[in-house]
C-alpha cells in the first residue's frame, strides 16, 4: 500500500509523521510526537489505547517504549503472557488478532479498571531487522480485520525510520544518566528527577514513595569470590529490581552496594506491597558464584512524601536512616521511615 495515500486518508496523519522525524533531535518533543501520531491513529481505527514496543537484544527482549496515557501505570502490559504475544508477532514477522476477550485489568493501589476487549499487534521492521512492534486495544463497536491490518501495514516503515532515529539519539543521551554496570539511572539523573517529582507532588496534593535498597553482607561475595564475582550479582540485582516495578517506577543505583527506586503516585501501604515483593524475591533467588549458588538478601527502608517529609533531600534521608534500622535490627527486613 502506497504511504503517501495511506497517509492522506487521515486528517493530520502526514504531519504527524513529519512531526515524529523532526523531533528526533529534541528530546523534549519525542515523547509528545510520539503521542500526537498515536491520537491521529486511533482515530483513524476508532480504537482506545495504543502501545508500542522496542526490541533490545537482538530481540530476544521487548521493552514498552510509548503508550497513551489512561494506561501508564498498569501492570498488565509487562506480563508475561502479553510479551509473549507481542514476541510471537515480532519473531512471526506476521499480525496477530485477538476478538471478544473481555479481560477486566485493575490499575495498582486503585479502585480503576481497564477492560481489554480486542487487541491487535504488528511487528515492525527496518531493513531487515525487527525493531519492535504495536499494540493496538479496544476496537470500538467492532471487530479488528484485515482493513486494519493492512492500514498499520502502510505506515509502518516511516514509522520503524523514525523509532529507530529517537532511539539512536535516546541511546546517545541515556549514556549521561546511566550507571554503566548496572544500566540503570544514576545517581545525578536520581536527584534530578527526585527534586522534580517532589515539587510535582506538593503541587498537585500527589504522593511519592522512595525505597532505599542496601545488599546485605556484599563485602562477603567480594571477599570470597572476587570483584567480578561481585560485579555480576550486582547486574543480576538490577535486574530483578527493574523488572519487579513498573514501566513509570524510576530504578537507580545509588552506589556501592545500594539502590533507591522512586514510586510516583504510590501510597506507603503500596511502597510495602513492592518492597516486600522485592525483598522476597532476592531472598528466594540463586546466584551463581564460580561453581556455588549463592544466596543474598536485601535490607529496604520506606519513606512517603507527603507522610514523612516536604522534600526530595528528607526523602531519601527518611527512607535511608529507615534501611539502617533494618540493616541494625536483623537485614532482610524491611522498615519504614519515621
Amino acid at each position: 500500500m502506497n504511504i503517501a495515500r495511506v497517509a492522506s486518508q487521515v486528517p493530520g496523519l502526514n504531519e504527524a509523521l513529519l512531526t515524529l522525524f523532526e523531533s528526533a533531535w529534541a528530546p523534549a518533543t519525542r515523547k509528545a510526537a510520539i503521542g500526537r501520531f498515536i491520537e491521529k491513529l486511533l482515530a483513524h481505527l476508532g480504537a482506545e489505547e495504543c502501545l508500542v514496543y522496542l526490541a533490545r537484544n537482538g530481540g530476544r527482549d521487548l521493552e514498552r517504549a510509548y503508550g497513551t496515557e489512561n494506561i501508564a501505570n498498569l501492570d498488565l502490559f509487562d506480563h508475561q503472557e502479553n510479551l509473549a504475544l507481542v514476541s510471537t508477532a515480532l519473531h512471526r514477522g506476521e499480525p496477530v488478532i485477538l476478538n471478544a476477550i473481555e479481560r477486566e485489568v485493575r490499575v495498582p493501589f486503585s479502585e480503576e479498571a481497564f477492560t481489554i476487549g480486542s487487541l491487535l499487534c504488528l511487528p515492525l521492521a527496518l531493513r531487515g531487522e525487527k525493531i519492535g512492534a504495536i499494540e493496538i486495544l479496544n476496537k470500538l463497536g467492532g471487530e479488528f480485520g484485515s482493513e486494519d491490518v493492512a492500514f498499520i501495514e502502510g505506515i509502518s516503515q516511516p514509522l520503524a525510520v523514525a523509532l529507530e532515529s529517537h532511539r539512536m539519539f535516546d541511546g546517545a543521551e541515556k549514556l549521561a544518566i546511566t550507571d554503566d554496570l548496572t544500566q540503570l539511572y544514576n545517581y545525578r539523573y536520581l536527584t534530578q528527577y527526585l527534586a522534580t517529582e517532589a515539587k510535582r507532588c506538593l503541587r498537585y496534593k500527589k504522593k511519592v514513595s522512595l525505597l532505599f535498597i542496601d545488599v546485605d553482607g556484599f563485602k562477603r561475595i567480594n571477599d570470597t569470590f572476587g570483584h567480578l564475582t561481585g560485579s555480576e550479582a550486582l547486574a543480576e540485582i538490577a535486574r530483578m529490581l527493574r523488572g519487579t516495578v513498573r514501566e513509570t517506577d524510576v530504578v537507580s543505583r545509588y552506589g556501592g552496594d545500594e539502590f533507591v527506586i522512586v514510586l510516583p503516585e504510590t501510597p506507603l501501604n503500596g511502597a510495602l506491597i513492592i518492597a516486600e515483593r522485592i525483598r522476597k524475591r532476592v531472598e528466594d533467588y540463586e546466584f551463581h558464584a564460580q561453581d556455588q549458588n549463592v544466596h543474598l538478601t536485601v535490607s529496604l527502608g520506606v519513606a512517603n512524601l507527603p507522610k514523612h517529609t516536604l522534600t526530595a533531600e528528607g526523602l531519601i534521608k527518611k527512607a535511608d536512616a529507615a534501611m539502617y534500622r533494618a540493616k541494625g535490627l536483623s537485614k532482610n527486613t524491611i522498615r519504614v521511615a519515621v
